[in-house]
């Protein structure tokens, strides 16, 4: 699928691009928190102190995806102002 840029959209598509982003980084934002509460609830209880590292990595590699999500909405508020659509 080819991404359009964001000039290339019209003003309704635009608004639609921003309602879905904002809901994706509410979305990932809380399974964030949920992930770093099980972090915090399996690195405190002593049953689970020999799982191997790589059951944690999921957690350190999650903000890139999150970062993605953020930096694609913040072009999008940008161009909403320009067009001065809020």
């Amino acid at each position: 699928m080819e991404q359009q840029n964001l000039t290339e959209l019209n003003n309704q598509n635009l608004i639609k691009k921003n309602a879905v982003l904002k809901g994706a980084c509410i979305g990932l934002g809380i399974v964030y928190l949920l992930a770093i509460l099980i972090f915090i609830y399996l690195f405190v209880n002593p049953g689970f102190k020999k799982l191997p590292i790589a059951v944690y990595i999921p957690i350190f590699s999650f903000p890139l995806i999150f970062l993605t999500v953020f930096n694609s909405l913040n072009l999008v508020n940008k161009e909403i102002k320009v067009r001065s659509l809020k």
